[in-house]
């Protein structure tokens, strides 16, 4: 993703939040300005490279190979637009929660976030299964069954956890 990527992203997420489009409408959005990933991009190779060893006429190929293209680059939009939309909800949180205790509304020490997961058949069982039920201050970072300390959700690609506000240790 370069530079002029990542802001045309984080436009499209602005206007989302602005005027309430759901993660759908994002992924369309987003579908225009974004391409293959390398892995996307050995997929597609091998993709062509089989249909070309299977002696598919040329003009099919190139039909097939489009209509493979498309559906990996609304796949990556899709992505792109979920785990950013609700990367973006957890950041808010995480402001909200900070705000309100600088306002006094929460103190600190009788507070802690606590990591929660959607348990189903898509669970990141090395990644966010570990996770659920962390608490954590305000401040200290979650970690991820992989190692990595991280602040909020998201932990990767398509990751659908949350947090909330537990009172009390």
């Amino acid at each position: 993703v370069n530079a002029g990527q990542v802001d045309a992203v984080r436009a499209v997420l602005q206007q989302a939040f602005e005027e309430g489009g759901p993660p759908q409408w994002v992924a369309r959005q987003v579908r225009d300005v974004v391409g293959l990933t390398t892995n996307q991009t050995s997929r597609y190779d091998k993709f062509v490279t089989k249909l070309e060893d299977e002696e598919v006429d040329a003009e099919e190929v190139a039909a097939r190979a489009e209509k493979f293209a498309g559906a990996l680059v609304k796949q990556r939009a899709d992505t792109i637009a979920r785990t950013e939309l609700l990367d973006a909800s957890n950041a808010g949180q995480i402001e909200a929660w900070h705000q309100a205790r600088e306002d006094d509304l929460i103190r600190t020490q009788e507070v802690q976030k606590e990591w929660m997961i959607t348990d189903d058949d898509r669970l990141d069982q090395e990644i966010c299964e570990p996770m659920d039920g962390q608490r954590r201050r305000l401040d200290a970072p979650f970690k991820t069954g992989d190692g990595r300390e991280i602040q909020r959700p998201t932990a990767h690609p398509r990751c659908r956890c949350t947090m909330r506000l537990i009172y009390g240790r």
